[in-house]
């Protein structure tokens, strides 16, 4: 699945196209240089899923967490600052990802690979290409 977003605003229909196409996955892993669009792709997952407060990245806290008014809870991380599997097991990460977040978002999981390598996972690549950003969406058991 590709996208070509040229706003903000075209990351709505994306993300509601994405969350639809992969209902059951808890973990989406987005990838990209910085300012390509995974935080704002992020808080359209968020509005999609019904948060209404501000969504801001976790650059510096690792993980912001977050709640729909029907109560269900959602985590993103960026594990941008990590810089070993040592490191992010120390930050708690394991331990979030086994808390019962109805879904995870989290930004540059190439730092800690290793921690999603056996996880049922949509992976969000975001890249700038000329005026627009080029989202590629893979699920774990879809083919090349």
């Amino acid at each position: 699945m590709e996208f070509h977003l040229a706003t903000p605003e075209d990351c709505q229909p994306a993300a509601e196209k994405i969350l639809q196409t992969f209902p059951e996955t808890r973990l989406f892993l987005l990838e990209g240089p910085p300012g390509s669009g995974k935080t704002t792709l992020i808080q359209a997952f968020m509005r999609c899923l019904g948060v209404e407060e501000p969504v801001t990245s976790p650059t510096f806290a690792l993980a912001h967490l977050y709640h729909n008014s029907a109560g269900k809870a959602f985590a993103h991380l960026d594990l941008y600052r990590i810089g070993s599997l040592e490191e992010a097991l120390e930050a708690g990460l394991a331990e979030i990802l086994e808390e019962p977040y109805e879904k995870i978002f989290i930004e540059w999981p190439s730092c800690v690979p290793e921690l999603f390598d056996d996880k049922d996972t949509v992976r969000i690549f975001c890249a700038y290409q000329g005026f627009y950003r080029r989202v590629v969406v893979k699920g774990t058991h879809e083919s090349s």
